[in-house]
């Protein structure tokens, strides 16, 4: 619930199942995207084809990464059974290139 007149600094969740499953196990941490090692020219590159496929650039700034059942874009999103993220917009299965300094290059 959000409050009037208020701001959202931060929030967090736990995913503890990725599945239609009812039975719960241990929670798991979901942390934020580590940093892009990638250098300005490659981080540019990267902005302009993440447009193309119309995600945003200034939400999606880290790596993504592959779950069982789940995968978690480089805005922090967690995404079930979806190939585009539902915050940022970007093409799950393209990701991995725009990551990669090699093709960016």
């Amino acid at each position: 619930m959000r409050i009037k007149l208020s701001v959202i600094t931060g929030s967090r969740a736990v995913v503890t199942r990725a599945d239609g499953e009812m039975s719960f196990g241990d929670p798991i941490d979901i942390d934020s995207p580590a940093p892009l090692a990638l250098n300005g020219v490659e981080e540019s590159e990267r902005d302009v084809l993440l447009s193309e496929m119309g995600a945003d650039t200034f939400k999606c700034s880290g790596v993504h990464s592959e779950h069982d059942g789940w995968w978690q874009c480089g805005c922090g999103a967690v995404n079930l059974k979806r190939g585009t993220c539902w915050n940022c917009g970007a093409v799950r299965e393209k990701l991995a290139d725009l990551e990669d300094a090699a093709f960016l290059d």
